[in-house]
């Protein structure tokens, strides 16, 4: 129990302890802004006409201004990341625990944006009706009303706040609509609709150049409520509980009030964040304005495919991500991608992965290359000749190299594995060993890049144990990892990682086990065989068939095939386990996949309480 709640403490406290603060200046600036309008004299004979209405829509206010000063700050992705890198090495695990939630906080500072604007904006509509109703007939210049008879909504619709309010009501109207479903299935909507928010800002900006509601200057020679001439202001009518300093109501005073239109603060609180959202931006722009030349292109089984991409002065971390723009498709789409080869002194180049499952997706594909290929394989195809098989270690991998277009080695076993439509390049050849059953093209394109970016997967080597669990093509950022360790000798801190995959498809490991099969060798050869532990589930329903190709697998890479498990994985007795043989400390525990598979991640962290250690978590989201 006690480790339980020191676990969640280490994963959840900095969050709740900014979130608690967060809603703290919330609740401090509305309520302070309330009493403010209802007990300061300056505002007396505007709250005589309007009375709650005026609290609230001024404390809303004041609510808005706030969230939206917050709201822009976790969209600097360069900063964010600038932030992740050079954070303060006492804090850093508490900073990127916190940037890990900033997509959260984004969310959260929407949402009160949106609540308090319907509430505003509510307020604004009834005090519009109060100003007819408690029409001031001795002070006229108080009133934003013409006369006691005019129509509420043209007092809204015939000032400048009213207006930008209807127009910016709009405009989290349509944006707030596509950030829900809208965001998986038309993702173009989704972005589009975000990029209303400059005229968010602009409007927000404009809202209260000329208002409507005013404030008393001369209170020394004017006290509220007090009697000009032989006239007696009565006590309000708009909300009857409010009191003043009643000894002052009856005195006498010569001078008539003078009201002023009140001044605007919005932009005292926003124009912090949007220049440093606007630098942020120009520095992107100015980074992903080289194109990025697409070097080679490979197809594996299930719709996946691997994109190498050439830029100039391109560097990144293991664990990062880049947004992808195609212009032939679309000027204004930019989708995230992990990188999943990054580049190294002797290949200038780096990698995506992404599965074809999208418009956009496959869109590209077809734009960047073309595929002719068939999945079917028959019998003979799909099998190894013992002489081939009895040439290849015992890992899956050939003495006798060859190198692809990332100077890696393959087994010739390796180019008959099933389901796999990969090309290689001879030492020294310029021509392609191609499949028979696959062939492919390359179009000569360019996309443009932007990034690297931060994310949770670049700290995997800050932790001396990491757990890397992954479901379908969400293991693209460990495979970023696994990559970088197998060409480098620096592993930092990282004495031991867990590498969990859940797949429906057994056909899917081929898409990595190279990957996985040399970095195994490697560690293998530096006598480290305990420091790479793998893991795969294949979760799909035909059994039958799954365990086929896992025996099919096994002639290629038997390092794998020995280590599939059909079924789900249990992931609280496989945390509890791996808290049993780790060193008092932190276990950095990093997701990668549908949110249920995050959640049962997330719940068997809590509950693992067997040994010492405390798990981490961290959930890649973009």
């Amino acid at each position: 129990m006690v480790l339980a709640v020191r676990t969640w403490l280490a994963n959840n406290g900095a969050k709740h302890i900014v979130m608690l603060i967060w809603t703290g200046l919330n609740a401090v600036l509305f309520w302070h802004t309330y009493t403010h309008y209802k007990y300061e004299p300056s505002y007396f004979y505007l709250h005589q006409m309007l009375g709650a209405g005026l609290c609230i829509s001024r404390g809303t206010a004041s609510v808005l201004n706030l969230n939206c000063c917050l709201l822009l700050l976790p969209m600097c992705r360069a900063t964010m990341t600038a932030i992740r890198t050079c954070g303060n090495r006492l804090s850093r695990r508490t900073i990127c625990l916190l940037i890990d939630h900033c997509k959260g906080f984004h969310i959260a500072c929407a949402y009160t944006v949106i609540v308090a604007s319907v509430i505003h904006y509510s307020a604004h509509m009834i005090n519009a009706q109060n100003f007819t109703r408690f029409y001031n007939t001795v002070y006229q210049d108080v009133n934003a009303a013409n006369s006691p008879q005019q129509n509420p909504l043209v007092i809204v619709l015939g000032s400048v706040p009213g207006m930008t309010g209807m127009l910016m009501m709009l405009v989290l109207v349509l944006i707030c609509a596509s950030s829900t479903y809208m965001r998986i299935g038309n993702y173009d909507i989704f972005w589009l609709s975000h990029r209303l928010y400059l005229v968010f800002f602009l409007l927000l900006l404009t809202h209260a150049l000329r208002g409507v509601l005013k404030q008393q200057t001369n209170i020394h020679q004017h006290w509220p409520g007090c009697r000009y001439g032989n006239v007696s202001i009565p006590w309000p009518e708009a909300e009857p509980e409010y009191h003043n300093d009643q000894d002052k109501m009856n005195i006498p005073c010569r001078v008539k009030p003078s009201f002023v239109t009140l001044g605007s603060s919005t932009w005292m609180w926003i124009i912090g964040p949007i220049l440093l959202y606007l630098l942020d931006a120009i520095f992107r722009c100015a980074r992903r304005r080289d194109d990025a030349q697409v070097v080679h292109v490979q197809q594996y089984a299930n719709d996946v495919i691997e994109i190498n991409l050439s830029k100039e002065g391109f560097w990144c971390r293991p664990g990062q991500f880049v947004l992808i723009s195609c212009p032939k498709l679309s000027h204004f789409e930019w989708h995230p991608y992990s990188i999943t080869r990054v580049p190294s002194k002797e290949k200038q180049t780096f990698s995506i992965h992404l599965k074809t499952t999208g418009d956009w997706s496959g869109d590209l594909v077809t734009t960047v290359t073309h595929f002719t290929y068939s999945w079917k394989l028959t019998q003979n195809q799909a099998r190894i000749s013992p002489q081939t098989r009895n040439n290849s270690l015992h890992l899956g991998c050939d003495d006798k190299s060859h190198s692809d277009v990332h100077g890696d080695t393959f087994t010739p076993a390796n180019t008959f594995i099933l389901g796999r439509l990969k090309d290689y390049l001879l030492d020294g050849a310029n021509s392609r060993r191609q499949h028979p059953w696959a062939t492919s093209s390359i179009i000569s394109e360019k996309l443009l890049v932007d990034g690297p970016f931060g994310s949770p997967s670049s700290d995997i080597l800050k932790y001396p144990v990491s757990v890397c669990i992954a479901g379908g093509i969400g293991v693209t950022p460990f495979i970023g990892l696994l990559n970088w360790l197998r060409t480098s000798d620096d592993q930092k801190r990282l004495q031991r990682m867990y590498f969990i995959w859940v797949i429906r498809d057994s056909r899917s490991i081929t898409c990595f086990a190279d990957t996985m099969c040399l970095l195994y060798s490697k560690l293998w050869q530096y006598n480290k065989p305990d420091t790479f532990v793998i893991q795969l589930h294949v979760t799909g329903k035909d059994v039958e068939s799954q365990r086929e190709y896992v025996e099919q697998l096994r002639y290629n890479y038997p390092i794998l095939s020995s280590r599939v498990h059909f079924g789900r994985p249990k992931f609280k007795a496989i945390l509890s386990g791996i808290n049993e043989v780790s060193d008092r400390g932190k276990i950095g525990v990093f997701c990668c996949g549908p949110k249920t598979l995050g959640e049962s991640v997330e719940k068997a962290c809590y509950r693992s309480n067997k040994g010492r250690s405390i798990f981490i978590y961290h959930h890649e989201s973009f």
